[in-house]
Formats: structure tokens, C-alpha cells, sequence
């Protein structure tokens, strides 16, 4: 304790801070009073310092030390579908993720803390699927069926894998984590995607204009102008230009019978051939707004249609297909008739070029015409190499072998 020059005194003492270090504080106690009133005083101002680690009212307190955050997959995963899917994403596109992020990754991943999540995890992730993949029984083709066996395809795979990815780059933009893990797909054996040949097309037409009228038109305007099935249901009498010879796609039927915009957001103009449009001429009604109804009166449910179509594959002696093959069918045809890629692009509401040509299949006409474009005049004209006169000597000895009368000597019966 020190006597100041104009009065009061200064006291001085150490105290311990909270993290740990030794400090020297000096303050002005009092300008009046005695000296054992300032000592009073600066033994409770460190007595509060030591319990404190600070000097109340002199010094700000010090920050509180940083708490390290654990963020969650379970607890990202509700912030991603949130933020980011319902947003971002079309219905299906929503309800595929929702399916993935509940049914493959959460069981997995859980409360994880998702910077944890490396490529090693990953593959651990990879090799619990292929064990459900490698259980998969025999004709297991129904989802019932799937689900209760707990077994999964090669694609729902691929596809969870390709929504992990996709959560790990979103939790990089909002810096979450500071890397993405690398996420390779399996590797999958080739699938050939079935679709109707123009023969099969339209001997299925006719089958279905025989026996189910009511959904001849439209499955003819799927073949015909490679609408997906949601939005073909969804079309309005408005979207119908009959002057232009137009289709306007504004909108998609979800399976719930909701509506939203198309899949990939944007609206495109499909233009008609004359069959669709003299088609679509005499399928006018005044039932309501919608083009397409079914035989009650209301909303067209997109799921009611496979049957239907299972059912006129079998009366017609056809394969069966997917609704969703008879845009695979438009594509083919559409490419193998003219080859532009970029209009059948437009057409069929691509964003990318690649899906267009994934879509489209090989053809075994184009590519016959492929490989007979390249034959000449002279490539007509020229002679086949024939082999030389000369037998070789194997040669004479098995034609000799073959004209030679067979001579066979019984042992034992001669008489």
C-alpha cells in the first residue's frame, strides 16, 4: 500500500485469472480514509479478483472460451431437407432424398458427427449395402417384398450415395466441414432399358383403342410427344394449342395428385404431329379443365395406368413395359429418324445433352445404315479373294478318307 503524493492511496496485489496466469493490478483505493481502510479494501477487491479471475469494475470481464460445436448427420440432415431441399429441389426430387436420407443413411450415419465422415466411412457405408444387395432372394421384384426383407437394388445404392454426396457439398458451402469426402458410385453391371419399336408402338395402340379406350389417348400422347406420365396428366385444355399445333407443359402431377411445376422447373413447348392432333381434336369434352380424367370423373391418378398397361401389353402378345419407356420410345424413334440431338433435347425437357443420349437406344437399323453409308462404288464392284487351286495334303487326305468305301473286319466271325 502506497501514500499518493495528492492524497489517497494505491494498492497493489497479484491474482490469479481463469486461465490459469498471474497478474499485477494496481488501482487508486480511496482519496480519503486511513491506510487500514484502503487495505480493507483492496483485500476484498482481490479476494473477488481470485474468485472471479478478473477485478470487477475495473477490467472487462475476459471472453468465455470458445464451446466446440458438434454438429450431427441426424441433426444436418433435418437443416439440409429444410433449407436446401425444399427449396432447391422438385416433389419427386424431394420425396426421393426424404426416402434415402430416412431409409439408408440415418440408420448408418446417425448422430455421427459429420466431420467424422471420411471416405473410410464411406466405404464401411458401401460395404453394409452390399451385403443387403448380396441377400437380395430370387424374384424379389416388389417393393413390399424388398422391404421386408431388407434388401436393396444396385441403383438405390447409387442413388443414397449420390444424396450423401450432395449433403456433403452443401454442409462445404456452409462450412460445416472444410473438405468433401471422395464418394465413388458402384460399380454396376450394364441394364439394357426396354422401349417399343414403331411396329410395337402402334400394334399396342390398337390393342389399347380394342379393349380400353378410355386410355388410348393417353398413352398415344405419351409415344407421340415424350411427356413424362405426371405431366401429360396435368395437362389443362389451356395448355392445348390447337392453332399452333402446340403443347404448352406447365405443370407435373405428383403421385399424391398434387400439383407442382415440371422437373426440372422450366416450361417448354412440345410441338404435334397430325396423329396427336386430330386425336386430341376428337378427345375434346366439357367434363372439366383437364384433359385426361378417368372413368369416374375425376383427377387421373398416374399409378392406375400401369396395370393398364401390364394388362394391353399381354392382350397384344407385347412385352411388358413402363409407363416411363414410352419416353424412352419417342426419344429412339424421334433420333433415329431425324438425328438432332439438340430438338429432341428440347422436346423432351432435357437440361443436359448426356440424358438424351442416354435415353436414346441403339438401333439396329441406324446402325446398319451407319456402316453401309461408308461402302463405295468400288467396294461394290471388287471380287472376293478366292483360296488357291492347290488342295494342301490334309485337305486331299481327308476328301480321299470321305470317298473311300469304309472297310471293317469283324474278329471272330468268320464262318
Amino acid at each position: 500500500m502506497m501514500r499518493l503524493v495528492g492524497g489517497g492511496w494505491q494498492g497493489r496485489f497479484w491474482y490469479t485469472n481463469q486461465t490459469g496466469d498471474r497478474i499485477r493490478f494496481r488501482l487508486q483505493i480511496s482519496s480519503t480514509g486511513t491506510r487500514r481502510e484502503a487495505e480493507t479494501k483492496a483485500a476484498e477487491l482481490k479476494r473477488q479478483a481470485d474468485r472471479l479471475g478478473y477485478v470487477p469494475g475495473f477490467n472487462d470481464p475476459p471472453p468465455p472460451p470458445e464451446v466446440e460445436v458438434r454438429y450431427t448427420f441426424s441433426g444436418f440432415s433435418e437443416r439440409f431437407y429444410k433449407l436446401y431441399a425444399l427449396v432447391e429441389n422438385g416433389r419427386s426430387e424431394q420425396r426421393n432424398k426424404e426416402s434415402h436420407i430416412r431409409n439408408h443413411l440415418l440408420p448408418f450415419f446417425g448422430d455421427m458427427d459429420i466431420r467424422d465422415i471420411d471416405a473410410e466411412k464411406v466405404a464401411e457405408f458401401k460395404a453394409v449395402m452390399q451385403k443387403k444387395l448380396k441377400a437380395l432372394p430370387p424374384k424379389t421384384k416388389t417393393m413390399k417384398k424388398r422391404q421386408e426383407n431388407e434388401v436393396v437394388s444396385p441403383s438405390t445404392i447409387n442413388r443414397s450415395l449420390g444424396t450423401l454426396r450432395k449433403m456433403m457439398n452443401v454442409a462445404c458451402d456452409w462450412r460445416y466441414i472444410s473438405s468433401v469426402p471422395k464418394i465413388r458410385d458402384l460399380r454396376l453391371d450394364p441394364v439394357e432399358q426396354d422401349c417399343f419399336t414403331i411396329e410395337e408402338r402402334d400394334l399396342f395402340l390398337e390393342t389399347c383403342l380394342k379393349y380400353r379406350p378410355e386410355w388410348h389417348c393417353f398413352f398415344a400422347v405419351l409415344a407421340h410427344t415424350g411427356l413424362r406420365r405426371g405431366e401429360a396428366a396435368a395437362l389443362r385444355w389451356e395448355d392445348i394449342q390447337f392453332a399452333d399445333r402446340t403443347i404448352r407443359v406447365r405443370r407435373s402431377r405428383d403421385r399424391d395428385g398434387t400439383e407442382g411445376p415440371p422437373k426440372t422447373r422450366e416450361f417448354r413447348t412440345v410441338e404435334m404431329n397430325s396423329f396427336v392432333y386430330e386425336l386430341l381434336k376428337a378427345h375434346q369434352h366439357l367434363k372439366g379443365p383437364y384433359v385426361f380424367y378417368n372413368s369416374a370423373g375425376g383427377k387421373l391418378d398416374i399409378n392406375g395406368g400401369a396395370k393398364v398397361l401390364k394388362w394391353v401389353c399381354r392382350m397384344a402378345g407385347l412385352r411388358a413395359i413402363r409407363i416411363h419407356d414410352f419416353r424412352h420410345t419417342f426419344v429412339t424413334t424421334a433420333l433415329d429418324k431425324t438425328g438432332d440431338v439438340f430438338a429432341v433435347m428440347k422436346i423432351a425437357g432435357h437440361k443436359h445433352l448426356s440424358t438424351t443420349q442416354r435415353y436414346g437406344h441403339e438401333n439396329k437399323a441406324a446402325r446398319r445404315r451407319t456402316v453401309e453409308s461408308i461402302v463405295t462404288k468400288k467396294s461394290e464392284g471388287a471380287t472376293v479373294a478366292t483360296p488357291d487351286s492347290e488342295t494342301p495334303a490334309c485337305a486331299q487326305l481327308a476328301t480321299e478318307v470321305a470317298t473311300e468305301p469304309l472297310k471293317l473286319k469283324i474278329v471272330g466271325s468268320e464262318q
